[in-house]
Order: C-alpha cells, then structure tokens, then sequence
C-alpha cells in the first residue's frame, strides 16, 4: 500500500498543512522518484518563506527510506537551520513510525572545530589569571570548564553560548575549539557525537563539512561497517553552498599556526631531532619573512603576492622553498605518522600548508588560482592565502562525487539507484530573467546541466499566497546622495553624510510606531556610524557589535519595549519568533552589495584578463556574481519581517538606489529625479503576493509622498 505525504503530515500531530506545503513536499517526494528510476538526477527546487520547506523534504525522505533500505543526507549553510532540522525530523520520525510502524534514527554530524578544546580553554584561564583578571571572570572560565568536564554537557560551543549568552570575555570561537593540535582528552565528546551519528538513517550535516568530505574523499556514512546505499543528499539552503567552498578552498597557511603543527610534531617525536630542528628553523623563517614585510604594506590586510615589490616576493619565495624542502626530506617519518591515528590530522595540516605554499609562491603553472598575503586586523598575524577564483566549480566537482554515492563511501556496483540531489532554498532564483530560466545563474555555479540531468524538468519554485503581511512598503527619495562616496587614502569607505543624516531620520520616524525595529546595514562601520546619529536624536537603539554574539544583543534589545536594532549580521538566520517577539518594522538600510575592491574580486578580474578576456567584460562578470548575491542577500533580509503566519511589519528602504514603484507611482504628487543609478531589479525582492501593498517615499525633509 502506498503511503502518501498527507497521511505523515495527519499523523505528527502538527498544525494542518497548507496546499502549497503538499504540492511542495510531493513535488520532492516526484523528484527522488525520477532519481531512482534514472539511476541518479538533480532538481532545483525553491522554496519562499511560508512553504513550509523543511517538513516539506524531510517526510517525502523518510518515506523513500521505509521503502527502500538506505540513507539519506541533509546539509544546511547555518547551524540554527540545522538545529531546527534535527528538531522537525525528531517529531516527524515519530508520525512515520506511527503510520509505517519503523522506526527511523536521525543526527547531526559537525566538524570538531565546533567543540571546545578544554586544553586551551585552561590556558586562557591560566593567562587570565596571570593578568590579575577580576574575579568574576575567572569564575567565569571556572563555570566554563565545569560546564565542558560534564558528563551531561554535549561540549559543543554553540550548546554553552545558547546556555549562558556568549563566551567568557567575549573571546571568539576560534580561540577555544579543537584543531589539529588537540589533545586526545579534549577531543573526547567530538569522538561521542561521530559515533553517535555513525548509524543515523538520516544524516543531518552542513555544508563545509559536506565540501570537506568531498574534496579529501572523507566517508561520513562508515561505510566500511554500513552498507547500506546513499538514496538522497538534500541540501537546504543551497545558495549558500559557493560561500562553504570559497571558506574551505581559499586555503591559508598561517604562519604561526605552522609554527605550532611543528612544535606539536616535535612533542610527539613523529621526526627525528635533525628533521624536527629543520622544520622547525623553516618555519619561523617563513613566519619572519612574512612579518618582515608587514612594515611596508601596514594599511593593507590583504594583499595579492603579483603586486609584491621583486625583492619581497623573492623573500616569500625563498623561505616557503626551504620550508618545502625541509618537509620532502621527512616524507617517510610524514608517511608512517599520517597512517597513526594520533597524528593523522597534524600531518595532513602540515602537508595541506606546504602545497598552500607551493601552489601560492613556487607553481607558476596555477593559473586558476591566485596568492594574497593576509594580515589580521588586530595583531597583524600574517598568512598566505591561495584563493581558488572560481569556488562553485569545486561546488559542482563535489555535486558530481555525491551523485556517486562518494560522500557514503565508494559506490557499490550492485546498489540499485544512484544519489539524488535536490537543492533547495527560499532564495535560489537571481536577478536576471532574460534567459526565461530562473535558476541559470545557479545552473551555472553549480555545474548542472539540464541535457545530461534525467530530472531537469522537475526544477520548479513554490510560494505561498498568504504568509504574514507587509502593512506598507516606504522607499527611499531617489534625490539623496548614495550612501559611500568612495575610499578614502586609508583605504575605508567614505560614508555620505547627507545618506547618513537621511537614514538615522528614517530610522528615527520608523520607530515611532513603538515596538522593535530592525535595522540590517552593510558594515558594522556603518552601524556604529548611524548609532552615532541615533544617540543624538535621542532614540534608543542597540547595536550588536562585531565580537558579540546574536542572543546577547537580543537580549539587550529585550529588556525595554521599543527600540532600533543595528546590525549587519541579521540578513538571514535572524528569527525573532525564535526569542518570543516579531519586528514592528524592518529597515533595509543599504542595498547589501559588498565592495567590488577586495583582494579576491581583484584576483578574478586578473585571472580572467589572463584567460583573454576584456578588462570590461571582466569586471562586469565580476560585477554580475555580485549582484546575484545581493539579490539573494536582500530577499533574505525582507524576510526577517514574517517568520509566522501571524507576522506583519512595515518595510523601509533608505538607499536610494532602490527605485521607487508601486501605489506612489500613480499618486498626482511629484517624486524627486533619481540622483543615482537605480537597480530596478531589486524591486523583484519583494515577494509577489504582496505587490498590491501600498507604497510612498520618505523624503529628506522628514515627510511623505503617497
């Protein structure tokens, strides 16, 4: 008998679901269908808020692994998606059991560098104490290793900043998790939650760690001990996959990090003294010709290794080839150690650092990949980066290795069906239609292609006909100035004073409405610069700051009725239901297009020169991958406002390179000439059902046009 969706749906005991949640979930459950009977096919699949996404795939799965024996994958962009993954699933595995009578495993898999490091947490404390800290902090590290040692702590980071509002100190992640050098005592509860994951029929990962596993051949599945096949990876939020592979392949070699991998290779005696001591001397050799020529670039933070003076790249080159010798004259000792357990992890460090090196400095042949010198912005610690200047490629290499089951373990001959893909999010669709296919920027990135794809005619996109409500959309006077007026000689942004008096007057009429508005800005530079403003109109407004984490702002946001709420993290992600509240309003302060002048997009318009292409034509497809992401990123931050059926908020849009549209348009009152050029594409942010919303434009005097 044939199980439909509606009967898993009926038996979870959850709200009714709407049509378009149906319509979605067996429009997934068509698509795993086509894959088997194709041995293996993609579909894209969108998704807008309101549709009821994640139940929307995970049922149609379960019920393809009741029918037939397999596992299954799901991978998110953010840990809070992922979260609410496990939980959706968690109660939807019991409807299915309900109804189909088996009973179905699910768990998360994250990388170990989400779990703490009780090792370095104890140094810091130690360093603390050193520094005659307060009392009350070193209380604080006290709570933070009791809470880790815990036999009813998970020791995930993330677990203790939900539990008590962010770390001690406000120290960041990265300074407390586990890496390569960690001890085996530390590494203790990362080892309890892969074996818990090991036998999950469904597997709940996210996307580094998918790009990871790909790119190094990592079996995430054991298939060594569990042969059964990989039926379906479904990847939610896929827009985002091209930032996971940029984060992974951009690949850094910090200099005072390969300094400790040498150290740590010493402690364990993987190398003899003569070859522990030429490692260790290259090393800092190479971390003193980088430091060496931070003098000489001290207002950059990123710098490609072309533009070097002669005699300083010589340098680099120099120090990164004896650091590559010293290596090849250990590969033996390397060998062995790479084959121990123990030492696995520190060896591969150390081996992906010297090909960083080598490929960055020594490999004339790397023509689609570029090396920039980087410096951290407090302490200066310098790296070498090798940006890989097209990531989705390594998206679509990583697409093909999951089709074939790779992530899983090498493909059994015998399975019956290969891997279906389905990618999904609110958000896959660019700006761009002149083609009459929706998703062909995406296409593209991803390397799919619809001749060779047996399931390309199931790309579709869903949206709901009602899911909260836009009470009224406000735009910009297109007479105001853009918000930057270029960068300055110490190489940061110039903000217009004029854009910034308007918006902070924006910003200050749209709270007058009371409640809690959102404010999302592209920097935390403009952030503190409109919180400048605001404090001198006397509206309260909370900014959340660059070390701060999200819970800890809400919360400061919280503990007063109404207020504005700056910050240039809360584009996506951000749910207010999820602290018990709803915006009154959503300001989108700037179009989120990012600078076109960083060292990676300088690095692609060279690249592409190289590979003979215009300097213009160049620039304009690096210009059009940025639009593509700004697009997304826009929508995504509209959709802050309605994260229930019940939301409804008023939309503001300060820049005034938004055009304005709509009601306001037809409207016997003039509307000022536009001082900029305008990006009509992004009215298209604005979901269609609520294009009969009204509209009016704020001007610079402090009143409207309706």
């Amino acid at each position: 008998m044939t199980i439909t969706v509606e009967e898993i749906f009926a038996a979870c005991n959850l709200d009714a679901p709407s049509r378009v949640q149906i319509d979605y979930a067996n429009h997934v459950q068509a698509s795993l269908e086509c894959s088997m009977k194709n041995d293996g096919g993609d579909t894209m699949i969108e998704a807008e808020t309101g549709v009821g996404k994640t139940l929307g795939y995970l049922i149609p799965a379960a019920l393809k692994l009741v029918e037939n024996e397999g596992r299954i994958i799901v991978s998110t962009y953010t840990k809070s998606l992922q979260r609410q993954v496990v939980e959706d699933a968690s109660r939807m595995l019991v409807g299915v059991q309900r109804v189909t009578g088996r009973a179905l495993h699910v768990a998360r898999l994250v990388g170990k560098s989400n779990f703490f490091d009780i090792a370095r947490v104890r140094r810091i404390k130690q360093i603390a104490e050193s520094d005659n800290a307060p009392e009350v902090t070193i209380d604080l590290w006290d709570g933070l290793i009791e809470w880790i040692e815990s036999e009813n702590s998970s020791g995930e980071i993330q677990d203790y900043i939900d539990e008590f509002g962010g770390l001690p100190g406000d120290i960041q992640p990265t300074m407390v998790c586990l890496d390569s050098t960690s001890p085996d005592e530390s590494k203790a509860k990362y080892g309890q939650h892969v074996v818990a994951a090991a036998g999950a029929d469904i597997l709940i990962t996210n996307h580094a760690l998918l790009c990871l596993a790909s790119m190094r051949g990592v079996n995430l599945l054991h298939r060594d001990t569990d042969r059964r096949p990989l039926v379906a990876v479904i990847i939610d939020e896929a827009d985002r996959l091209p930032d996971a592979a940029r984060s992974l392949v951009a690949d850094q070699a910090p200099m005072v990090q390969i300094l400790r991998v040498a150290e740590k290779l010493s402690e364990k005696k993987v190398l003899s003294d003569h070859n522990a001591k030429a490692v260790h001397k290259a090393a800092e050799e190479m971390l003193a010709a980088a430091v060496g020529l931070e003098s000489h670039y001290a207002k950059h933070e990123a710098i490609l290794l072309d533009d070097l003076l002669p005699q300083d790249r010589k340098a680099l080159e120099d120090a990164a080839r004896n650091f590559a010798g010293a290596i090849e004259q250990c590969n033996g000792e390397l060998k062995k150690a790479h084959e121990n357990h123990d030492t696995h992890d520190l060896v591969s460090d150390l081996l992906r650092y010297r090909e960083t090196l080598k490929t960055a400095l020594l490999d004339e042949r790397a023509t689609s990949t570029t090396g920039v010198i980087q410096y951290s912005p407090s302490r200066r610690y310098p790296s070498v980066a090798l940006a890989r200047l097209y990531p989705a490629r390594v998206v679509g290499w990583m697409l093909d290795y999951l089709r074939n089951g790779g992530v899983g373990g090498e493909k059994d001959a015998r399975e019956p069906f290969g891997t279906a893909l389905v990618l999904t999010s609110a958000t896959l669709s660019g700006p761009s239609t002149g083609s009459g296919d929706r998703f062909w920027e995406m296409k593209i990135q991803f390397g799919i292609f619809d001749r060779e794809n047996q399931c390309g005619h199931l790309h579709a996109a869903f949206s709901p006909k009602k899911f909260g409500d836009i009470k009224r959309i406000v735009l910009p006077d297109p007479s105001v100035p853009k918000p930057f007026k270029g960068i300055s000689e110490e190489d940061t942004v110039e903000i217009s004073p004029d854009w910034l008096d308007y918006t902070a007057k924006m910003l200050a009429e749209s709270q007058k409405e009371g409640g809690h508005v959102l404010a999302l800005t592209g920097s935390y530079q403009i952030a503190a610069a409109l919180k400048m403003k605001l404090d001198a109109l006397g509206v309260r407004v909370v900014q959340k700051f660059r070390s701060e984490h999200m819970d800890g702002a809400i919360k400061r946001l919280l503990s007063e009725e109404r207020g504005v709420f700056l910050t240039p993290g809360g584009w996506e992600g951000l749910n207010a239901r999820g602290y018990g509240f709803s915006w009154q309003a959503v300001v989108i302060c700037q179009i989120p297009l990012s600078r076109t002048d960083s060292a990676h997009k300088a690095a692609l318009v060279d690249y592409l020169v190289r590979k003979g292409k215009p300097h213009a034509e160049a620039e304009s497809i690096v210009y059009g991958e940025t639009m593509s992401a700004a697009f997304r990123k826009m929508k995504q931050g509209i959709g802050r406002g309605i994260r229930s059926a019940t939301d409804s908020f008023k939309l503001w849009i300060a820049d005034p390179r938004m055009p304005v549209f709509g009601s306001v348009t037809e409207s016997n009152e003039p509307t000022p000439r536009a001082a900029n050029r305008q990006f009509p594409q992004f009215a298209r942010c604005i979901p269609n059902r609520f294009s009969d919303t009204p509209t009016e434009v704020f001007l610079k005097d402090g009143t409207t046009v309706r």
